[in-house]
């Protein structure tokens, strides 16, 4: 079966649809393209309504000053200057630190306590330079005590082949009762 259409059912369609897009261009163009001169403008209304006028008795002037009287005291003048903070003063230093104590000599170097710190000093400096000396005794101490111990300064008396000096001075720092010992100087006499 043929499915195509027949031209007698085409050519009314075709004649309609011509007419129809004809017509559509003849009414288009007759009517004019509104323009805002043809809308009339509405009358403007406020929406809230003014404010009530101001009463004579209120003004915005600022009033008159009082009238003095002669039992009041004039105003003070307005200053002429703004009050500025003075600075702060510089931070105070501060205070230096006291002074060392002082040495204290020791009345009896035959004390066992002194000893062997005389001992000690000598053992050190012995290793520490490898010779040979052995401590003989404290001729003299003195001790100062410092942040955490005390600090001994000696003379001690040594023999030994590798002694330079019969004594030498020596300074000790330690804590008596401790392990913790310090040589910081061991020096011929």
């Amino acid at each position: 079966m043929d499915m195509r259409p027949s031209l007698h059912v085409l050519l009314p369609l075709l004649l309609a649809t011509f007419i129809a897009i004809a017509h559509a261009e003849t009414d288009t163009a007759a009517v004019p393209s509104p323009s805002l001169a043809t809308y009339p403008t509405p009358a403007w209304t406020p929406v809230f309504p003014p404010p009530p006028p101001t009463p004579e008795w209120s003004s915005v002037s600022t009033p008159p000053p009082p009238a003095l009287t002669p039992l009041s005291p004039p105003p003070p003048p307005p200053p002429a200057w703004t009050p500025v903070s003075s600075p702060p003063p510089p931070p105070q230093a501060s205070p230096p630190p006291p002074p060392p104590p002082a040495w204290t000599p020791v009345a009896n170097v035959n004390v066992q306590s002194i000893k062997q710190v005389g001992q000690f000093a000598v053992r050190i400096h012995a290793l520490h330079v490898e010779v040979d000396l052995v401590f003989v005794k404290v001729v003299s101490c003195r001790t100062q005590p410092s942040s955490d111990g005390f600090i001994y300064q000696l003379v001690v008396a040594v023999t030994g082949s590798g002694a330079e000096s019969p004594q030498y001075d020596a300074v000790v720092w330690g804590i008596l009762g401790t392990m913790r010992w310090e040589l910081r100087s061991f020096k011929p006499k």
